[in-house]
């Protein structure tokens, strides 16, 4: 069964805004996941029999995996839900959405990828 997600409510500050720990945490362990899943190699060996898929396996292994490490880092960093292009706060959803944002909507709209 899948676990609800609930939205934290967030405590806003002038300087600096801080997420919610719990929500923190489960953006983790969502990033953790994918991270396990996509480098499971049983996994892949199986999908690899049943179907052709190993572009989209390379793509998730060298594309995305550094991706999610790097929000790791990001979270150990207590920077997480800030956009790394105009250090104002990536919106809720669009973390739910993509646990490893870097950019608010309005940077990623300009074409900013905050690298």
């Amino acid at each position: 069964m899948k676990e609800e997600l609930k939205i934290p409510t967030q405590k806003t500050d002038v300087i600096e805004r801080r997420l919610d720990k719990q929500f923190i945490e489960s953006q983790k362990n969502i990033i953790i996941g994918r991270i396990a899943k996509y480098m499971d190699k049983e996994r892949i060996v199986e999908e690899l029999r049943d179907n052709d898929v190993s572009p989209y396996i390379l793509y998730k292994q060298q594309e995305v995996v550094p991706q999610l490490q790097k929000a790791l880092r990001i979270i150990q960093e207590d920077k997480y839900g800030i956009c790394l292009s105009c250090s104002g706060n990536i919106e809720i959803k669009r973390l739910i959405a993509v646990p490893a944002a870097f950019v608010c909507i309005a940077c990623m709209r300009a074409g900013k990828t905050g690298s």
